[in-house]
């Protein structure tokens, strides 16, 4: 076996354990590929090479692209879609494929991430069941177009649905107990409101209370996204669980972006960004995986820390935040009541 091709082979079995958590190596090889065990462990430890047919049904049956392990400088950039690949038919089906990249990411070990927050990041919202069952048919309305969802904004039919309500309880619990660096800005609340002004304007709400329990809702999210910066700690607690992890924020006032989350791990780095809210593109590519780390670095130390420490900065910051909040609400009401009179 050729050098190059060991370290190909190695850099793709690594990716391969990743991808399937908590499954021995040996066990996927095997059962996959239709050999038996000793033959599977010969090819995980180097004594024999896999096959290209057998590295094709290997990737293909647990979607992983190729292009990531050619070290060319001009190879192409792999980026995975799940969206491209299915839209999901029910909120459900967003949740749970969003679970099942945190359960891979649980299984790495000394795993951290920096999120780049374009709006307040997603998984801080589902505390706030009324407010994320919003962004849900939001999202619907922007990307999914999921029939049953497109019609008016119908509340009961997300919080009443106790298994989506229990799937998003379970995702914010999982990324809760990642530690972690996040970088907020000042517009993070812009987006929300004005999709909650422009669905007032559709009069998509069955009555202008339904849209003021969400702003209400917005509110109580700012104290919890306040409590995090005094304390250093997400802390997500129901009557089932309580996880908490320390995080560092960061306030910055000049970069602009999607959100970005870089996610670093014994076992490789990962990278995740959003271009249609919510739905991300992920890519494990050394070379693009390297250049967002640098990146995100660089945006670190052109932002204010204004966790802990940071108490002057902390307090400037949702000084701004609660203003434009109680402004907006001012502004909705005025909305509603000509709207729904």
């Amino acid at each position: 076996m050729s050098s190059e091709w060991k370290k190909f082979q190695d850099s793709f079995l690594d990716h391969l354990k990743m991808k399937i958590e908590s499954r021995k190596l040996v066990d996927t090889v095997s059962e996959t590929l239709q050999i038996s065990n000793s033959s599977a462990y010969k090819k995980i430890k180097g004594d024999t090479m896999l096959g290209l047919d057998e590295i094709i049904i290997l990737a293909s049956n647990y979607h992983i692209s190729l292009d990531q392990f050619l070290n060319y400088k001009s190879a192409p950039i792999p980026f995975l879609n799940d969206a491209l690949r299915k839209m999901p038919l029910h909120p459900m089906d967003f949740i749970q494929n969003l679970q099942n990249h945190l359960n891979q990411l649980t299984a790495l070990k000394n795993l951290s991430y920096i999120n780049l927050a374009g709006e307040i990041p997603i998984f801080h919202f589902m505390p706030f069941h009324k407010l994320f069952a919003f962004k849900l048919y939001a999202w619907n309305f922007t990307s999914w177009s999921i029939p049953k969802y497109e019609d008016k904004f119908d509340l009961n039919i997300f919080v009443k649905d106790e298994a989506l309500m229990h799937a998003i309880d379970t995702c914010a619990h999982t990324y809760y107990h990642f530690s972690g660096i996040e970088i907020w800005n000042i517009r993070m609340i812009d987006n929300t409101l004005d999709q909650l002004k422009y669905f007032i304007h559709m009069r998509v709400f069955h009555h202008k209370s339904i849209a003021q329990e969400i702003c209400s809702e917005l509110f109580d999210l700012l104290d919890h996204l306040q409590k995090i910066c005094i304390t250093g700690t997400k802390r997500f607690e129901t009557k089932d669980a309580l996880n908490k992890s320390s995080v560092n924020i960061y306030m910055n006032e000049i970069v602009h972006s999607n959100e970005v989350i870089f996610v670093s791990s014994d076992l490789g780095d990962h990278l995740y960004c959003v271009i249609d809210a919510p739905n991300l593109i992920r890519t494990s590519d050394k070379k693009m995986t390297a250049y967002a780390k640098s990146w995100l670095h660089k945006t670190k130390k052109h932002s204010t820390q204004i966790s802990g420490e940071g108490e002057k900065e902390r307090r400037v910051l949702f000084e701004k935040l609660f203003s434009k909040m109680e402004k907006s609400r001012i502004e909705i009401d005025s909305l509603l009541n000509y709207v729904y009179s």
